[in-house]
């Protein structure tokens, strides 16, 4: 029924499960994996710590997704221990990568560029280049951390940081040509108004009975908003609206598309 790859968030920090600051950077992501037509399964907050970072992302690969996206914990100070998590997760130790030090020394001569070079580069910005053996640094454009890609069996885990300007900027230019495009064809999307969601159930069911598709529904004030999904949309947004009662109108929503990955 459902086509394109199956994707988990964690996302790692204190400040967010002591609600000092909201997770925003799960919810961006969520609408980009969902425009591109793949799945997100799972959104895990957990704090900084490697043994918990270590124990959610065994758990995480055992259910096998194809892609974890990581955020948070990959700068320079002490309490960012996300690498480390990751490390022992995969019981990969953290290496200094030459082509991730190269990117952090980079973006430190940019900012100060009168520094000599041979002080340029200090133990905390250094930590910055250490990532887990086997694994490989992603360019930040907006940033010096660099994002860290690594596979695991059927698994690419994705760590990106925490600043939202910068996890963007790693997303947009690396992460989402890696999701997997699906034809907007077997995603449909369409609001229904004059009933209720226990009175248009029925239907509901009976649709995907007959057609194989996932329909969501999401009840709001202002009508029932229904996602459709599968090889057949088209067979079932139609069938659907022969099945509405008298009075019961209804109304597509085109996607944004293309242009919601831009933002």
């Amino acid at each position: 029924m459902i086509v394109g790859m199956e994707v988990e968030i964690i996302t790692v920090g204190y400040e967010i499960l002591e609600g000092e600051v909201l997770d925003t950077n799960s919810n961006w992501m969520a609408k980009r994996v969902a425009v591109t037509g793949n799945r997100l399964t799972r959104i895990t907050v957990i704090e900084d710590d490697p043994g918990i970072i270590a124990e959610v992302l065994r758990s995480t690969l055992k259910r096998e997704p194809s892609l974890v996206l990581i955020s948070g914990g990959l700068g320079p100070t002490r309490d960012d221990l996300t690498l480390e998590g990751v490390s022992l997760a995969l019981d990969r130790e953290l290496e200094e990568h030459p082509g991730a030090l190269e990117m952090v020394m980079a973006r430190y001569r940019k900012i100060h560029a009168d520094a000599p070079e041979e002080g340029l580069m200090t133990e905390s910005r250094r930590k910055m280049a250490a990532i887990p053996r086997g694994s490989e640094p992603i360019p930040n454009p907006e940033g010096a951390a660099p994002g860290v890609m690594v596979t695991e069996g059927s698994t690419t885990v994705i760590c990106l940081p925490g600043v939202p300007h910068e996890l963007k900027g790693i997303f947009r230019d690396s992460v989402i040509p890696l999701l997997a495009k699906v034809e907007s064809t077997r995603c449909r999307s369409m609001v229904i108004r004059g009933i209720g969601e226990s009175a248009l159930a029925p239907s509901l069911n009976r649709v995907m009975d007959e057609t194989d598709v996932e329909i969501r529904s999401y009840p709001g004030k202002n009508g029932i908003r229904l996602k459709i999904l599968g090889e057949n949309v088209d067979g079932a947004m139609a069938l659907l609206v022969d099945l509405l009662a008298e009075g019961v109108t209804f109304e597509e929503i085109v996607s944004a598309g293309d242009s919601e990955l831009e933002e």
